[in-house]
């Protein structure tokens, strides 16, 4: 297969070593002349439709031989392998690589392998591992499906100064290749990973004010313990104090939210998890009311996910690169791309008010849409909410995931009833539609 024009192979001096820290710096491979290869021959950007989840429209190609292999290498058949040196790494960190990869068609039959190493360069197009840890050096066959693969190592063998390189490969049977890559994430045990993280909520949004109502606070039905473990599992339990409930303006509290980080945006548990607070501009801010919220990972590439719990949940389109310093994400903004998921299940993943996006209301069933009629549609959520035969009925002063305009009241009929929210998230005019939420 030969490089689509516009895509030559990218040489050795596309960017200089050592200024990567703790991240991927272009893990889709997205941006053209930013990565390395020990042979600038064997590798190189394939433009492609044929992607993984959220993969773009560009992967690594690594071919299992080259033509001029000899300019490169002193034998015949050795593995080309991409690299990148990532520096913050230090002796004894855990560290785990993550990536997409399959072999495409038309290369035969025979068996084709991906080659992963855990180790440092010793020149542009030499390296070396330790040769005691089999995490070092992993081979394993690559089949014709996009599959994700992961591997953890502990590092080793770094003197003082020295990165930690990542070298990915492919070898056939055939001696032919290539294998493509893609989606390659690094992340870190430990801590570190800090985000200021922004959002607004379509069901509390004010067009007058230009921020949200803390209708439930101020009514005094935001919980004290976080909502979100019992449903989706894991580490939970964060509490607010009665003194960061207390504030007002627009450091008000409107509610609890959930962020969460993940490697690979297909697996239903991410890698990290908080729980924090969302405040009437906008703002998500620790238990403490202030602080950007803390991961309990290190350094690395992570898609972001926000949750709430009667709104469509949005995902960070690209893995943000986590290091020291916090990382900015604000999905009130049109230009902050959010993940879209493939034809047929495409929809915009906020709603567009004014100059800002908010996130979708309506999902009284806690699924992955928003429907007014229909099997679990979350209007009948509501109806039932009230008691299911008395439309005027209403439920006051209960926290409850029905109350989709967060007025702490729910109503399925009359002057700001949380029916009409559904109904205008999917559009307004035809009650058999629906919106779907744009997670993978």
């Amino acid at each position: 297969m030969t490089p689509s024009p516009g895509h030559a192979p990218l040489l050795l001096f596309a960017m200089v070593p050592g200024l990567v820290a703790g991240q991927f710096i272009d893990p889709g491979f997205e941006l053209n002349g930013t990565w390395f290869t020990t042979c600038p021959s064997a590798g190189f950007v394939e433009t492609t439709t044929d992607v993984p989840p959220l993969g773009g429209d560009q992967v690594l190609s690594m071919s299992a031989d080259a033509v001029d292999m000899q300019a490169c290498f002193d034998y015949a058949f050795a593995t080309p392998l991409f690299y990148e040196e990532l520096f913050g790494y230090p002796n004894g960190t855990v560290v785990t690589v993550s990536f997409w990869a399959k072999r495409p068609p038309g290369y035969g039959t025979a068996t084709a392998y991906y080659r992963s190493i855990f180790g440092k360069m010793t020149s542009a197009s030499s390296y070396t591992y330790d040769q005691n840890m089999p995490c070092a050096n992993v081979v394993a066959p690559v089949t014709t499906d996009w599959t994700y693969y992961e591997h953890t190592c502990t590092v080793s063998g770094l003197a003082p100064g020295e990165g930690l390189a990542i070298l990915l490969g492919s070898m056939a049977d055939d001696q032919t290749g290539p294998v493509w890559f893609d989606n390659l994430m690094i992340r870190a045990d430990g801590s570190g990973a800090v985000l200021n993280a922004a959002a607004f909520l379509d069901g509390a949004y004010d067009t007058n004010t230009l921020m949200m109502r803390a209708d439930l606070n101020a009514a005094g039905l935001v919980p004290a313990t976080e909502p979100y473990s019992a449903v989706y599992g894991g580490v939970g339990g964060e509490q607010v104090a009665p003194s960061v409930l207390a504030v007002t303006g627009p450091d008000a509290i409107v509610d609890w939210v959930r962020l969460e980080l993940r490697s690979d945006v297909t697996s239903s548990t991410p890698v990290a998890h908080r729980h924090a607070l969302i405040q009437r501009d906008g703002d998500i801010v620790d238990t403490d009311g202030v602080s950007p919220v803390a991961f309990p990972t290190g350094p690395g590439n992570y898609h972001v996910t926000l949750r709430h719990r009667n709104h469509l949940a949005v995902m960070s389109a690209a893995p943000l690169n986590f290091s020291g310093a916090p990382v900015n994400w604000d999905t009130r903004l049109p230009q902050t791309a959010c993940a879209i998921l493939p034809a047929p299940f495409t929809d915009d993943p906020r709603r567009t008010v004014g100059a800002v996006r908010t996130l979708w209301a309506g999902n009284a069933v806690l699924d992955d849409r928003v429907k007014y009629s229909g099997s679990s549609n979350d209007r009948d959520a509501v109806l039932t909410a009230i008691g299911g035969s008395v439309p005027t009925n209403t439920v006051n002063g209960q926290y409850l995931p029905e109350d989709l305009n967060l007025d702490g009241v729910v109503k399925y009929a009359g002057s700001d009833n949380d029916r009409d929210v559904i109904l205008q998230a999917i559009g307004g005019a035809v009650p058999t539609a629906t919106r779907t939420q744009q997670l993978p």
